[in-house]
């Protein structure tokens, strides 16, 4: 799973995101509730990018080069008309490491580099331990584990349709309200 977030101190992203054909998944304003006790400290619009498996950053990272290439000319839009603090791809991954691993490497290829430092966007990876949530029950765990894919139409016609985002969002909401772990 891989997601854009990009962030301003200056401007709302709400009217944007009622009006753009990217999957928005969240979108806050300056100090409005994301949580009963979380407040949003600037403004920030979340796109889902990628609904891949937290263990294929290769598939994540292909559809990261598509979603730019797709959306190209909006993220421009969106970057000439707010002031942008930051904007990162977060990429969600499982870790390698285990007894016998003790050295993970991560690759990003030249071609994403390249369309994300013209878009002006750094990457972020969140990398969570295989137990990371045993803390969850079966159910829960499966959910976090392995979304399901939203339809093969979105890797074969190199986007989403209606259908394929509306399943995404709701997979992802559901995966978003399940608690995280306690502080350790």
């Amino acid at each position: 799973m891989s997601i854009l977030k990009i962030y301003s101190d200056t401007k709302s992203f709400k009217a944007f995101s009622e009006n753009t054909e990217m999957p928005v998944s969240s979108c806050y304003d300056k100090e409005e509730a994301m949580t009963s006790k979380r407040f949003c400290e600037e403004y920030r619009i979340t796109f889902d990018v990628s609904d891949r498996d937290w263990d294929d950053l290769e598939g994540q990272i292909s559809d990261t080069i598509l979603f730019f290439g797709k959306y190209y000319a909006q993220i421009q839009e969106l970057f000439s008309t707010h002031s942008i603090t930051d904007a990162n791809v977060v990429f969600i991954l499982w870790s390698t490491l285990d007894e016998n691993m003790v050295n993970q490497n991560i690759y990003i290829p030249s071609e994403l580099i390249k369309l994300a430092g013209e878009l002006n966007i750094g990457f972020r990876m969140s990398i969570y331990t295989q137990n990371a949530f045993d803390f969850l029950n079966e159910k829960e765990n499966a959910i976090r584990k392995k979304m399901p894919a939203a339809n093969e139409r979105f890797h074969a016609s190199g986007g989403a349709d209606s259908s394929d985002t509306e399943q995404v969002t709701a997979s992802l909401a559901l995966v978003r309200a399940l608690p995280m772990p306690p502080p350790a």
